[in-house]
């Protein structure tokens, strides 16, 4: 009385889902042409594809930090299985879906960080391949810094001038501070000038030479302009510009005597 029957297929699992289920019923006829009563069993078809692949983020604007000229228009992007759908998560903002092309490269152009304070931030990502599961969450960080740094200028006293004395010394030495570990660049009279950065204290010192201070004639003035610029680790810029006046020194005056 025993029996087996062998099905030459089964109901299809849904995309995204790990399985389905499907009533396999039965009815026995004797010789005589009678009916069993049916029998009814309750089946699970299992997905046999392979869990998707979790997702990858590339790094937010090449080095994870979001700088103010970035932050209007930011790329997120990554990879996941081929013409997979996702799912990503920016911070707090609801979850956006896109599809990875048929080489699994999937990206999130032009989203706009304007409005975002500066702080570190967590995206999140899932993915789910065609006939596949939902994959596990993949988080990512990255950093949103929109500040520029700080920078001073500071050291000399009456800093914005320079007096026949101090020309006379050969170096007239100018400092500041800065956002430790920003790049700086530094222009006097015009022209790209050597500037000393302590980078892990955020001090910096420039020497201007004798021969690159303009000559102030006798009781006048000459004038020119220290522009120092500094750029911090997430890319943004401050400058700051140092007119100085320089003083001439006093006319030599000769008095001539007439005896008569």
């Amino acid at each position: 009385g025993k029996w087996s029957v062998d099905f030459n297929s089964v109901p299809p699992v849904p995309t995204g889902q790990a399985s389905t289920t499907a009533d396999v019923t039965v009815v026995a006829h004797d010789k005589a042409g009678n009916n069993s009563t049916t029998a009814k069993q309750t089946i699970t078809v299992q997905n046999s594809a392979l869990p998707s692949a979790a997702p990858t983020f590339d790094p937010v604007a090449k080095d994870d930090i979001v700088n103010k000229d970035e932050a209007g228009s930011v790329n997120i992007s990554g990879t996941a299985a081929p013409n997979a759908t996702l799912q990503v998560t920016i911070g707090s903002r609801p979850a956006q879906p896109v599809t990875a092309d048929g080489q699994g490269k999937w990206v999130i152009e032009g989203v706009n960080m304007s409005g975002i304070p500066d702080g570190k931030y967590i995206m999140s990502a899932t993915a789910t391949a065609p006939g596949g599961t939902t994959s596990a969450p993949t988080n990512h960080e990255f950093t949103v810094d929109k500040t520029p740094p700080s920078l001073t200028i500071t050291g000399r006293q009456n800093a914005e001038t320079i007096t026949p004395e101090e020309a006379k010394q050969g170096v007239v030495t100018f400092s500041g501070t800065t956002e430790a570990g920003s790049t700086l660049k530094a222009t006097w009279n015009g022209k790209p000038i050597d500037i000393s950065n302590v980078r892990g204290l955020g001090l910096w010192t420039v020497k201007a030479p004798a021969t690159e201070i303009p000559p102030a004639p006798a009781n006048g003035t000459a004038k020119t302009a220290l522009v120092v610029t500094s750029t911090d680790k997430a890319g943004n810029t401050a400058e700051t510009t140092l007119n100085v006046t320089i003083q001439g020194a006093p006319a030599v005056t000769r008095q001539t005597t007439v005896n008569g």
